[in-house]
């Protein structure tokens, strides 16, 4: 697994493993104000495909954690898309309030 640490943060890449953590995070009304309130099992089929990506690609979302409480603090990262043809890399976040 790559895990990522900061001085403040655990970065985990996003699977089957965080669906609990990120449905919290997209349950989250302000956090819904931007993504919309998703079910668990849209969920579900977003971290089924964001691992998918990881084995893939080797890039996607990450889960980030508060390194000293363990507390979920949101979501982010790269993903890859095709534009024209061409493969690209673009980033999102979604951050607990």
């Amino acid at each position: 697994m790559r895990i990522r640490l900061t001085d403040r943060l655990r970065l985990e890449p996003l699977d089957v493993r965080h669906a609990d953590d990120l449905l919290a995070l997209y349950l989250d009304p302000a956090v819904a104000e931007w993504y919309g309130r998703w079910t668990r099992e849209e969920v579900d089929r977003e971290v089924a495909r964001i691992a998918r990506s990881w084995s893939v690609d080797g890039v996607h979302k990450w889960m980030a954690y508060h390194r000293a409480t363990g507390d979920s603090v949101g979501r982010g990262g790269l993903s890859r898309t095709q534009i024209g043809g061409r493969g690209a890399s673009g980033g999102r976040l979604g951050v607990a309030p």
